[in-house]
Order: structure tokens, then C-alpha cells, then sequence
């Protein structure tokens, strides 16, 4: 489904990934690892096209991504969870949904009930502006608006960061769930190991902006020296 091959970019004159190379089947859940500052956000900035690649090619169902704008490339059908989630603090759950859902147009101004269904607390608080909620609500409404677009690719950047141990559980499961029932894929960049290891079937390392390592999660569960080795942990 997604296909990178020597694929470099970066911020101004800094070079930050140097050559990535990439394969990521439909229906697959990968998650990249790897200390601060070695790249990850920027591989997903890039695919989203909110950096330019400045060499390589990026492929989705065999569609050239590489030189298109952000709003090109999530019509294509790759949705993004920033780090930070940037929901619309003043605009209402239900308006965050809806903007989510008309980001692909032939699906009209309606949120998929299944979103509701999915995460009941935003039905339940839909009438409320986004900025009152908690941190995990805001996190589940993220993910909730990516999810409206009905989207085949999903990529989230660090999903648990600032959430209490019990909510990280609650939307790794639901992340499960998801790309179980929808054939979703997903990509999720984390430093929370115990929820990259949920919801990913394999785990990329990356180091100085080149993948170096990968392990199935099953692997990495019973011998963690990878994770030592490129966490530091």
C-alpha cells in the first residue's frame, strides 16, 4: 500500500532523513521508535506532504505523494494525528467531527455514526467546544476527526503523550479495534512502548534519520535488546 524508497528530507539546509526506504502493506500496523530527534515525526510530516521531499518517491496504492500539497494527499486517503492533536479548541466536538468528514466531500456534512459508536464520550459531549475537554478526550477527538474522512491510512504522532496509563489502554484498544473491523492501516510514531507493542504487528527503529532495525512485536515481547539498544531504556 505504501511504498518509500530513498527518501530524504528535512528543515531548511538540515538534512534529517537520509534514505529511507519503507514498506507498509494494507492492513498492516507499524510503529516507529526511536530516540528524540532522530526523524520520526519528520517521515510522517513528509508522507503528509507538510515537508518537501527533496529526493526519493513516496508511493500509496502505487500513486506518486511525493511533490503534492497536504490537502491533495489526505483526499488520496491518508489521515494525520499530529503530536499535540490541534483540535479546533473553540469549535464544539461535533463541528471538530464534521470538519473531518468533509474533508473528503463525497461523504457530505454528516459525522459516520460509527465514530460516535466508537468513542461514546464524544456523543455524549458533542455540544461541548473541544478545549474543555480532558486530555484523553481531546486525544480520542483527534483521532476521532481523522477517522470521520474514513480515511484506508492513518498516521499518529506520539497518540499517548500526556494521557494517564488507563487512557493510553483505552485508545490503543480502540486504535486495535479500529484497524481490525475497517482494514485500516496505521503507522504510529510513540515512546510509549507497551502501547506501540499493542497496537503494532512490527517495529521500525530509526536512528540519525535511517531505519536501522525491525522486529515483530511478538519478538519484541519476548527479547526486548532492541528496544534497549535503540530507546535507551
Amino acid at each position: 500500500m505504501l511504498e518509500i524508497d530513498g527518501l530524504e528530507s528535512g528543515y531548511g539546509g538540515s538534512r534529517v532523513l537520509r534514505g529511507i526506504a519503507l514498506r507498509v502493506a494494507e492492513g498492516e500496523s507499524v510503529a516507529l521508535l526511536g530516540r528524540n530527534g532522530m526523524g520520526k515525526t519528520t517521515l510522517l510530516r513528509s508522507i503528509m506532504g507538510l515537508l518537501p521531499a527533496t529526493r526519493g518517491e513516496i508511493r500509496f496504492t502505487g500513486q506518486r505523494l511525493d511533490g503534492r500539497r497536504p490537502e491533495q494527499v489526505a483526499r488520496s486517503g491518508i489521515a494525520f494525528v499530529p503530536q499535540g492533536r490541534e483540535i479546533f479548541a473553540e469549535l464544539t466536538v461535533e463541528e471538530n467531527l464534521l470538519l473531518g468528514a468533509m474533508g473528503r466531500g463525497e461523504l457530505g456534512a454528516a459525522v459516520p455514526e460509527e465514530i460516535y459508536g466508537r468513542f461514546p464520550i464524544l456523543k455524549e459531549r458533542r455540544s461541548q467546544r473541544g478545549g474543555t475537554l480532558s486530555g484523553g478526550q481531546q486525544q480520542q477527538l483527534a483521532i476521532g476527526r481523522a477517522l470521520a474522512g474514513r480515511p484506508r491510512l492513518l498516521l499518529l504522532d506520539e497518540p499517548s503523550e500526556g494521557l494517564q496509563p488507563s487512557i493510553v489502554i483505552e485508545v490503543a484498544e480502540a486504535l486495535k479495534r479500529e484497524a481490525a473491523e475497517q482494514g485500516l492501516t496505521l503507522i504510529t510514531v510513540e515512546q510509549n512502548v507497551d502501547l506501540a507493542l499493542r497496537v503494532a504487528e512490527r517495529c521500525l527503529f530509526i536512528e540519525n534519520g535511517t531505519l536501522v532495525a525491525e522486529a515483530a512485536s511478538a519478538e519484541l515481547r519476548r527479547d526486548a535488546a532492541l528496544i534497549h539498544k535503540h530507546l535507551a531504556i
